[in-house]
């Protein structure tokens, strides 16, 4: 009788914990890119809430970049899945360079966001750019011959110093993710009229 009622309660708990993993299973795959695996923008609102709310309870900083991979959906050649494959690697790339603390988000075919908690207003820009840096390398080498067609641009601001409301965070790096824009743009074309004059 006690191996009988030990046996169903074995059971009971089998069936609990395959019933937790497939609840967990579910809400990942609710919040996260299927491509890049990282976190979707369903998630970026509660993301958002949670990390302001922390900064503001604890005074401490928070850092929003917006990064603009533009173009890496031209890669693919004769049908082969090269943007799906890059941005997999791009995912994963993140997931290695970014503190458990941080949050990534992919939150347009080809634009990321990322939530950095804690990070220092003199730390903030160089870290993206690594990133940035970091993204480009990966892309060119992924796509060989038409990588020169993938422009890698990022923008940056930083809680309480740029503001400290979502809206206002989210337009001074965009606002700063243009000018990075234009800036690569103007080198372009003094490096294409430079080549000219050659």
């Amino acid at each position: 009788a006690h191996e009988a009622i030990a046996s169903r309660m074995a059971w009971a708990i089998d069936l609990a914990l395959a019933n937790i993993r497939l609840r967990e299973a579910a809400r990942q795959q609710a919040v996260r890119d299927p491509v890049t695996g990282l976190f979707n923008s369903r998630y970026v609102d509660e993301s958002w809430s949670r990390e302001l709310a922390r900064a503001e309870r604890h005074a401490t900083s928070l850092g929003v970049a917006v990064i603009a991979i533009e173009g890496i959906t031209g890669l693919a050649v004769h049908g082969d899945d090269v943007p799906g494959a890059a941005l997999c690697e791009i995912g994963y790339l993140l997931n290695l360079s970014l503190r458990a603390e941080d949050g990534a988000f992919r939150v347009g075919e080809e634009e990321l966001l990322l939530l950095l908690p804690g990070v220092p207003a003199d730390v903030l820009e160089r870290r993206v750019e690594d990133i940035a840096r970091s993204i480009g390398a990966l892309c060119a080498a992924r796509g060989g011959a038409r990588a020169h067609t993938v422009a890698i641009a990022c923008g940056a601001a930083l809680f309480p110093r740029d503001g400290r409301h979502r809206e206002e965070l989210l337009q001074t790096a965009c606002r700063n993710l243009e000018r990075a824009k234009l800036a690569a743009r103007a080198r372009t074309s003094a490096g294409r009229a430079q080549r000219a004059s050659d």
